[in-house]
């Protein structure tokens, strides 16, 4: 069966290279892209002005056939960055962690747990729930020079399941509502670090997959249910690259799909459009 690498991305340049899947040359510890771009409508106005989005695409690289594949997206508004329900009216009510390992450094690794906090409520049965790092990037080797990473000096998450442009502060601005960036309680404000970083690595969280579950064994079926009441934990393994300071360089965003369900509650999966799915 023809590996499959899944890609989201917005109206921009193709990325291609996935931690572990790579070309030589270049910074080797950066995800590389393929030789061969793809150019995509521009996602900005003009490079001085406010960034619009004009399309949305997921896309599907087949390695062994070389070919790839787009997938329009779903309509936008179904995506939620749900970190702000998820830390209130504390950090560690709905978001938790375990096993810190500090005694790497600067390669830290860390439990992360994610609680649904509608228990009982399954008409806010989740899917696609994704823990984005979000950190500076000033590594490119595309001919969009907006599309950044971060380099080998620069905190990323060295285990990511996907790279993903969701809630990145440069193009989703601060928001107090859940359809823009937002600071999370446990990193460092967008304000004083300005997070640059356009592609940022994440961790998916669902009912189905273990603590290190490679994505290879998934059961799609299952769809990366995320049900009321559940917790679901993944390990991350951030490298902070050169750390210069006392402070650890970070934020964060919590990527969910939902929309209303069809039929009457309780809601089970069969209730949700397979297009609820990101």
């Amino acid at each position: 069966m023809a590996k499959k690498i899944w890609v989201v991305l917005f109206a921009g340049v193709l990325f291609l290279g996935l931690l572990g899947f790579g070309c030589s040359g270049g910074d080797p510890v950066v995800p590389l892209p393929n030789e061969q771009v793809y150019d995509l409508p521009e996602a900005r106005m003009a490079d001085n002005q406010p960034r619009e989005l004009l399309g949305l695409w997921q896309m599907v690289y087949d390695v062994e056939n070389n070919t790839i594949t787009p997938i329009p997206m779903r309509t936008t508004e179904i995506h939620l960055n749900v970190r702000e329900i998820l830390e209130n009216p504390g950090p560690l009510i709905d978001l938790g962690m375990d096993n810190l390992l500090t005694t790497a450094l600067p390669v830290v690794t860390v439990d992360i747990g994610l609680h649904h906090p509608f228990t009982g409520l399954t008409e806010f049965t989740g899917f696609d729930v994704r823990g984005i790092f979000i950190s500076r990037g000033n590594w490119n080797g595309w001919n969009d020079a907006s599309l950044q990473i971060p380099s080998a000096s620069e905190p990323r998450l060295a285990n990511a399941d996907g790279w993903t442009r969701w809630w990145n502060p440069t193009e989703f601005l601060e928001s107090d509502s859940w359809f823009g960036y937002s600071d999370g309680l446990l990193g460092a404000p967008h304000e004083w670090q300005h997070f640059n970083s356009i592609l940022n690595g994440y961790k998916l969280f669902a009912d189905d997959i273990d603590l290190n579950e490679s994505l290879d064994g998934i059961d799609v079926s299952q769809r990366c249910i995320f049900r009321d009441g559940q917790w679901n934990w993944r390990s991350y393994v951030i490298d902070f690259g050169k750390i210069q300071s006392n402070w650890i360089i970070f934020n964060y965003a919590v990527d969910a799909c939902w929309d209303f369900p069809a039929g009457t509650p309780p809601y089970d999966i069969d209730d949700y459009s397979v297009e609820y799915n990101s």
